[in-house]
Parts: structure tokens; sequence; C-alpha cells
């Protein structure tokens, strides 16, 4: 990952008080360094978060993975830290 977007802990996850909450993305980068898919491998079993880690992991830019000196598609894993914010 070139630049990893920020994560925006989801209001709705705040009113219910989860805490803090890790969220694991699958992303699949092509040679070009755009994004192919991403998908959540690790859910925190809340919608609203797992979205919220779906959109900064597309949002966020990837080098493409290099094989024998060679652009190619790769598989690199999105790890979505969510803090609650504090008052």
């Amino acid at each position: 990952m070139t630049h990893a977007a920020p994560l925006i802990y989801p209001q709705s996850a705040r009113d219910l008080g989860l805490g803090a909450v890790t969220v694991i993305v699958g992303v699949t980068v092509g040679a070009q360094g755009n994004i192919i898919n991403a998908a959540i491998d690790r859910s925190s079993n809340n919608m609203a978060i797992d979205q919220a880690a779906l959109h900064a992991a597309r949002r966020s830019t990837y080098s493409p993975k290099l094989e024998n000196c060679q652009a190619t598609t790769g598989d690199y894993t999105f790890v979505a830290n969510f803090q609650p914010p504090t008052l």
C-alpha cells in the first residue's frame, strides 16, 4: 500500500458503544496498481463498520506486486483498526 485512506468510525457503531474493532479486508491489485476486488476476510459483525473498512480499502492506493521485476496482479491484506473517538 502506498497510501492508506483514513478510517471513519460510523456514528451507528458509536451509538452502540462497540469500542475498538478490527476488520480485515482482502484486496486484489492489478498490474497497474488498480483495485480489482476488495472483500471482507474477517468481519466486525457490524455492517456499518465493515462497509467503512471496505470504503477505506478501496480509497487507498497500492503498488502492484512485482515478480521477476515485472508488475503483476497480487493479493494484499488491508487491516482496519477502528478506535472510537474520545470526547
